[in-house]
């Protein structure tokens, strides 16, 4: 029985010691809770890098036996005691490093990771083309008309050091993107990346107008009398060709105006609307002929005797008729 006790007085003391170090190794730096001991940090770094997470990993070059560790408690009114330990004496591979801030009776532990790499390398940790994950020898598509990347490099050892090319002045087609990693006597790594920046396939339209103004697509515009009217249809995209058809030779009523844009990949888009064009009411002559000789509009003119002469009237609307009366059983006079 006492056998059975003691180990069940052993499972329970593990187990609060596992919920002393477990609770505080999960607090987050940040402000206290009002009433309650502040134990948070203001700040933690390593050798400058910002430690944001328990555990968080923390890659050293090879050789690292020491590191420079900032953690800056929150509470600066009743100063909370802070513990380091792990930042000396470092070895090869992972190193576990703690810092302990204790306040009053509470007290929380912050955790990162000490990786001193096991040799010099021109490995690449992460590689990052406008947020996406690449590869040496890979293809990235972007798009139409990008002339720049963003790109994120990390070396495996943070010794080595790196040189970006091609992430500037893009053309459409094929672009070789490569980062050359060094370090020390190694060969130098070199990674390329293949940006293809493609034609575009925009066939948008960005405005219509008639006779300047403005005009939707599958709409309409009426429009005084005319034989033609002036078209701009713009495309949005700079590369696309816009063509028009049925802007010229209108007609009294509906005229259909279709206006086509070619993308540069050679993909088509049809949009139309409707000119509507009003009857002319424009009754005055363009030209007067009497047996061939020219007469002006509500003039005169001298003939030989006669009792009928060819007269022709020119409209300045070609659609308007004409009735010619008086030009027969003249008299002297």
């Amino acid at each position: 029985m006492s056998s059975s006790i003691s180990r069940m007085r052993g499972r329970v003391a593990i187990l609060a010691a596992a919920m002393l170090i477990f609770l505080p190794v999960n607090a987050s730096i940040a402000a206290a809770t009002e009433g309650v001991p502040d134990t948070s940090l203001s700040e933690f770094t390593v050798n400058g890098t910002a430690i944001t997470s328990n555990d968080q990993v923390v890659d050293l070059p090879l050789g690292t036996t020491s590191v420079t560790v900032v953690a800056t408690p929150n509470d600066t009114t009743t100063p909370a005691e802070v513990a380091i330990s792990g930042a000396t004496n470092l070895h090869t591979g992972h190193n576990p490093l703690s810092v302990t801030v204790t306040n009053g009776t509470d007290s929380a532990v912050y955790t990162a990771d000490l990786n001193v790499l096991t040799t010099p390398n021109t490995l690449l940790k992460t590689f990052q083309i406008n947020g996406s994950a690449v590869i040496d020898g890979s293809e990235l598509t972007l798009p139409a008309h990008t002339t720049s990347v963003t790109s994120l490099i990390e070396t495996d050892d943070v010794a080595a050091t790196t040189v970006v090319e091609g992430g500037t002045n893009l053309t459409t087609g094929s672009n070789t993107f490569k980062v050359t990693v060094s370090n020390g006597q190694l060969t130098p790594q070199v990674y390329t990346v293949t940006l293809i920046v493609p034609l575009s396939n925009n066939t948008d339209l960005s405005s219509i107008t008639v006779n300047e103004n403005d005009v939707s697509v599958n709409g309409s515009i009426t429009l005084p009398y005319a034989r033609s009217a002036t078209v701009v249809a713009l495309a949005s995209d700079v590369d696309s060709v816009v063509s028009l058809s049925g802007a010229t030779n209108l007609h009294v009523g509906e005229n259909a105006v279709t206006v086509t844009v070619t993308a540069a990949n050679g993909a088509v888009a049809n949009y139309g609307f409707l000119i509507n064009v009003a009857a002319n009411t424009d009754t005055t002559l363009s030209g007067l002929t009497v047996d061939g000789s020219d007469v002006a509009v509500d003039g005169s003119i001298d003939v030989d005797y006669t009792t009928a002469i060819d007269v022709s009237a020119i409209t300045t609307d070609l659609s308007a008729t004409v009735v010619v009366s008086g030009n027969t059983g003249l008299h002297t006079g």
